[in-house]
């Protein structure tokens, strides 16, 4: 993606209603827009949801929910860098909190996480 350092402009989750089971980030650096890999098995079973942004803003928060035992994303809650907000799911009262530390300096640019015994980078 050429030179300067890609930001994440937009992020496809994947859900079954109850939890996060995929995600596929879309980058920009100011000369292109490209996809990277999609972190999903069997993605038609499950329901999409899309935070799309312009190629002048980017994903600037990640927060969101934990399952009790910290092996599943119960809820997912998205920031840009203009304050454009996306919540994917709803935490149950057993959820725990996580929220990416990104100081005020700092962007996105690799997601990498890992769920359920797998490993997961966007």
């Amino acid at each position: 993606m050429g030179n300067s350092r890609p930001k994440i402009i937009g992020l496809k989750v994947w859900h079954d209603n109850r939890r996060i089971v995929g995600f596929q980030a879309v980058y920009n650096n100011n000369e292109k827009t490209a996809d990277g890999a999609a972190h999903v098995k069997n993605p038609q079973a499950y329901k999409l949801e899309s935070f799309e942004l312009t190629s002048d803003d980017y994903l600037k928060e990640i927060s969101g929910f934990t399952s009790k035992n910290d092996n599943m994303i119960d809820c997912l809650v998205l920031m840009s860098s203009k304050g454009e907000t996306k919540k994917i799911l709803e935490p149950t009262k057993e959820s725990k909190f996580f929220k990416f530390d990104i100081n005020e300096l700092e962007f996105p640019s690799i997601l990498y996480g890992y769920i359920a015994g797998i490993t997961i980078s966007i």
